[in-house]
């Protein structure tokens, strides 16, 4: 299943300035790059790549979700995004950690500590960084990033 950034895109430029930080795209020279790297990027982070290129969301006393791009030359400062915070930096250090990992793509972060995986199947996982252990139900990227969304507008309304 194929996701549609472009509405994605769409809805969060609805939402007020300075609530999400968009990354310009990724060069598809940059992208093919990677791919030599860590393998042929899934259909859903390619396209998503080729309009923005990660992008933090939901912000209130920081932001609620990094979005993973791919790393910049030159690099952003580490105050501006997180060193590792980068689909080509993430996916190999999850890789190699644990098996039956190799379909894994380390996409997101969530404020609280949960790694956003998509995994072969285009399903994605979410891994609890503090227990080390799975979050229950793996949903399509669709109906996380609806998720997202959602959680995000819950996020912005709280005292």
């Amino acid at each position: 299943m194929t996701v549609d950034w472009k509405a994605f895109l769409r809805r969060l430029r609805a939402y007020p300035t300075g609530i999400h930080k968009i990354r310009p795209p990724a060069t598809q020279e940059r992208i093919r790059a990677v791919e030599e790297k860590v393998g042929k990027l899934p259909s859903e982070l390619a396209d998503m790549l080729g309009l923005f290129n990660g992008a933090e969301l939901f912000k209130k006393n920081g932001f609620m979700l990094s979005l993973f791009g791919l790393t910049e030359e030159p690099p952003l400062p580490p105050f501006e995004w997180g060193e590792e915070w980068y689909i080509d930096r993430f996916t190999p250090m999850w890789r190699h950690e644990g098996k039956n990992r190799q379909n894994d793509w380390a996409i997101a972060m969530m404020n609280y500590g949960e790694l956003i995986l998509l995994d072969g199947q285009g399903k994605i996982k979410k891994w609890d960084t503090s227990e080390r252990t799975w979050a229950p139900g793996n949903v399509s990227f669709d109906q996380w990033l609806e998720e997202v969304l959602r959680e995000g507008d819950e996020f912005l309304n709280e005292d």
